[in-house]
């Protein structure tokens, strides 16, 4: 299994793996499919960040939001990913 860490503040780099300077980057150190990405981000802007570099991600691929959002924003988020799932 790779480990690969992306941390804004970079808190958890040591928590080991390869570290990534942002979620692209990361998604692209993942070499075993499907990918698994966990996000544990605060609700807000940062969600919306991270849910539009998650467009690195192939049919297949886990996104698994572990973040606070509200949950008529998490029905928001889950309809952009549909659309960037749907766009390819």
């Amino acid at each position: 299994m790779v480990k690969c860490v992306y941390d804004v503040q970079e808190r958890c780099r040591s928590v080991g793996g390869d570290a990534a300077g942002n979620v692209t980057e990361m998604i692209g150190k993942l070499t075993q499919t499907p990918r698994v990405v966990s996000s544990m981000v605060p609700a807000g802007k940062v969600t919306d960040s991270v849910l539009t570099e998650a467009a690195a991600l192939q049919p297949g691929d886990i996104l698994i939001d572990g973040g606070n959002s509200p949950y008529s924003e998490s029905v928001r988020q889950l309809e952009c990913l549909f659309s960037i799932s749907c766009n390819r």
